[in-house]
């Protein structure tokens, strides 16, 4: 899915990197999604991860969540890259990559502090992160 987002984006092969945060910030939506997901039984995640019926009530429950969160979100982190790989993306997105890799890792850390209340609230970047992300994607 991500190398065919990529792929349409730029008309030709994707570098790996840009196809790995493409997956990153697909899987990340899933985990942003995952309690509207959940309340219509439709789970983005891996299907041995979290059960088809499972159901919020519970400690047990909740424990379950947090380690699949957990889980998520270290293969998320693995998927951003770094500054490094950037210079294999071209030139002209660059800095839409510095800038989505960022905002991807802080969204990630906010769905690590939130655990299982992101389900009711999963976390958003409001406009003063997003202008702070941009300025400093765009020069550094």
């Amino acid at each position: 899915l991500a190398r065919s987002l990529v792929w349409l984006l730029l008309g030709t092969e994707p570098a790996p990197p840009l196809v790995d945060l493409t997956a990153a910030v697909v899987r990340l939506q899933g985990l942003l999604n995952l309690g509207d997901d959940l309340r219509r039984h439709q789970v983005r995640l891996p299907r041995e991860e979290l059960a088809d019926d499972w159901s919020s009530s519970g400690t047990a429950a909740l424990d379950d969540l947090r380690q699949v969160l957990e889980k998520e979100s270290r293969r998320i982190e693995a998927l951003i890259g770094d500054r490094r790989s950037t210079s294999q993306v071209p030139r002209e997105l660059r800095a839409a990559t510095r800038y989505t890799q960022r905002a991807t890792r802080r969204l990630v850390e906010g769905v690590r502090r939130r655990r299982g209340a992101v389900l009711d609230d999963p976390p958003r970047l409001g406009i003063g992160s997003r202008l702070a992300l941009l300025l400093t994607s765009r020069w550094f």
